[in-house]
């Protein structure tokens, strides 16, 4: 698996729509593609390094959720992504 540092990453992403900032720090992955999903996921596609950001796929019961202002402050108990529902939806691309 490649690893970045979070540096190299914020310029992976911005080199799509500035490759100059890549330019200034050197070498980076060879492509950058960014790809909008549905109303809250994207894939980033990093050279050979690919990121989806879930922001809807998984649910976390609405019961789950306490406090803040509208209820959804805080969750009752840790919650990991669905890897399954994660992989159904990559693989219809």
């Amino acid at each position: 698996m490649l690893k970045l540092t979070l540096k190299r990453l914020i310029l992976a992403l911005l080199g799509a729509a500035c490759p100059a900032a890549l330019a200034a720090e050197g070498n980076g992955p060879d492509h950058v593609s960014i790809t909008w999903m549905s109303v809250t996921n994207i894939l980033y596609e990093l050279g050979p390094l690919h990121i989806l950001t879930d922001g809807y796929i998984t649910r976390i019961p609405r019961e789950e959720f306490y406090g803040g202002g509208g209820g959804y402050a805080f969750t009752r108990h840790p919650h990991r992504p669905d890897a399954a529902a994660v992989a159904r939806v990559v693989m219809r691309r």
